[in-house]
Protein backbone atom coordinates (compact mmCIF):
# COMPACT_ATOMS: atom_id res chain seq x y z
CA UNK A 1 0.00 0.00 0.00
CA UNK A 2 0.97 3.70 -0.52
CA UNK A 3 2.00 6.04 1.93
CA UNK A 4 0.24 8.78 2.40
CA UNK A 5 2.50 11.95 1.88
CA UNK A 6 2.76 14.43 4.75
CA UNK A 7 -0.12 17.29 3.43
CA UNK A 8 -2.72 14.27 3.22
CA UNK A 9 -1.99 12.77 6.96
CA UNK A 10 -1.86 16.44 8.49
CA UNK A 11 -5.02 17.09 6.93
CA UNK A 12 -6.69 13.73 7.87
CA UNK A 13 -5.35 14.66 11.54
CA UNK A 14 -6.95 17.97 11.26
CA UNK A 15 -10.22 17.06 10.64
CA UNK A 16 -10.11 14.04 13.13
CA UNK A 17 -9.32 16.95 15.94
CA UNK A 18 -12.04 19.10 14.71
CA UNK A 19 -14.50 15.62 14.79
CA UNK A 20 -13.55 15.23 18.94
CA UNK A 21 -13.52 19.28 19.41
CA UNK A 22 -17.21 19.11 18.05
CA UNK A 23 -18.01 15.92 20.12
CA UNK A 24 -16.20 17.70 23.58
CA UNK A 25 -18.41 20.94 22.47
CA UNK A 26 -21.58 19.28 22.37
CA UNK A 27 -21.17 17.53 25.90
CA UNK A 28 -20.28 20.61 27.78
CA UNK A 29 -24.07 21.43 25.91
CA UNK A 30 -26.12 18.26 27.35
CA UNK A 31 -28.43 19.37 29.99
CA UNK A 32 -27.11 16.17 31.28
CA UNK A 33 -23.59 17.58 32.40
CA UNK A 34 -24.94 19.04 35.79
CA UNK A 35 -22.03 20.34 37.32
CA UNK A 36 -20.01 23.91 35.96
CA UNK A 37 -16.60 22.17 36.43
CA UNK A 38 -17.86 19.00 33.98
CA UNK A 39 -19.08 21.66 30.86
CA UNK A 40 -15.66 23.61 31.61
CA UNK A 41 -13.76 20.68 31.26
CA UNK A 42 -15.49 19.91 27.96
CA UNK A 43 -15.20 23.32 26.64
CA UNK A 44 -11.47 23.16 27.43
CA UNK A 45 -11.36 19.70 25.97
CA UNK A 46 -12.89 21.22 22.49
CA UNK A 47 -10.67 24.09 22.76
CA UNK A 48 -7.51 21.93 23.11
CA UNK A 49 -8.60 19.66 20.30
CA UNK A 50 -9.57 22.72 17.94
CA UNK A 51 -6.31 24.10 18.81
CA UNK A 52 -4.13 21.24 17.67
CA UNK A 53 -6.47 21.20 13.74
CA UNK A 54 -5.60 25.08 13.48
CA UNK A 55 -1.85 24.50 14.54
CA UNK A 56 -1.69 21.58 11.99
CA UNK A 57 -3.77 23.10 9.17
CA UNK A 58 -3.41 26.98 9.79
CA UNK A 59 -4.71 28.17 6.44
CA UNK A 60 -7.75 26.05 6.65
CA UNK A 61 -10.63 27.72 8.26
CA UNK A 62 -12.85 25.53 10.33
CA UNK A 63 -10.79 25.11 13.25
CA UNK A 64 -10.51 28.73 13.46
CA UNK A 65 -14.33 29.48 13.43
CA UNK A 66 -14.84 26.41 15.98
CA UNK A 67 -12.58 28.52 18.35
CA UNK A 68 -14.45 31.81 17.52
CA UNK A 69 -17.79 30.25 18.65
CA UNK A 70 -15.82 29.06 21.98
CA UNK A 71 -14.53 32.42 22.59
CA UNK A 72 -17.69 34.23 21.88
CA UNK A 73 -19.27 31.67 24.72
CA UNK A 74 -16.86 32.72 26.97
CA UNK A 75 -17.37 36.33 28.90
CA UNK A 76 -13.85 39.01 28.23
CA UNK A 77 -12.68 37.27 25.36
CA UNK A 78 -14.55 40.12 22.24
CA UNK A 79 -10.78 40.64 21.01
CA UNK A 80 -10.13 36.43 20.66
CA UNK A 81 -13.50 36.01 19.08
CA UNK A 82 -12.91 38.80 16.13
CA UNK A 83 -9.76 37.57 15.40
CA UNK A 84 -10.56 33.72 14.80
CA UNK A 85 -13.84 35.39 12.84
CA UNK A 86 -11.36 37.13 10.55
CA UNK A 87 -8.95 34.34 10.74
CA UNK A 88 -11.32 32.46 9.13
CA UNK A 89 -12.98 34.36 6.60
CA UNK A 90 -9.29 35.07 5.41
CA UNK A 91 -8.74 31.47 5.38
CA UNK A 92 -9.22 29.44 1.20
CA UNK A 93 -12.27 27.91 0.67
CA UNK A 94 -12.07 23.92 1.64
CA UNK A 95 -12.79 23.39 -2.04
CA UNK A 96 -13.06 25.05 -5.12
CA UNK A 97 -16.98 27.34 -5.82
CA UNK A 98 -18.18 25.75 -8.83
CA UNK A 99 -19.97 28.63 -10.49
CA UNK A 100 -22.13 26.63 -12.43
CA UNK A 101 -24.12 25.26 -9.72
CA UNK A 102 -25.25 28.33 -8.09
CA UNK A 103 -26.43 30.01 -11.16
CA UNK A 104 -29.73 28.63 -10.26
CA UNK A 105 -29.87 30.11 -7.15
CA UNK A 106 -28.98 33.65 -8.43
CA UNK A 107 -32.11 35.55 -9.14
CA UNK A 108 -33.36 36.60 -12.87
CA UNK A 109 -32.86 39.99 -11.86
CA UNK A 110 -29.78 40.00 -9.92
CA UNK A 111 -27.09 41.94 -11.37
CA UNK A 112 -23.81 40.87 -12.11
CA UNK A 113 -21.22 40.98 -9.52
CA UNK A 114 -18.68 43.65 -10.36
CA UNK A 115 -14.94 43.35 -8.68
CA UNK A 116 -14.03 46.38 -6.56
CA UNK A 117 -11.10 48.25 -5.79
CA UNK A 118 -10.71 49.93 -2.57
CA UNK A 119 -14.41 49.57 -2.40
CA UNK A 120 -15.62 51.20 -5.89
CA UNK A 121 -16.82 49.51 -8.49
CA UNK A 122 -14.77 48.91 -11.54
CA UNK A 123 -16.52 49.15 -14.74
CA UNK A 124 -20.25 50.53 -15.91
Amino acid sequence: AARPSRTTAAALAAHCCVARGDLFRYGAQLPIVASATARRDAAAGARRHYAAAARLRPAEGRPHHQLALLSAAAPGSALETIYRYARALGCAPAWPKCPGSQQPMRPPTAPEARPLVRGYPLGP
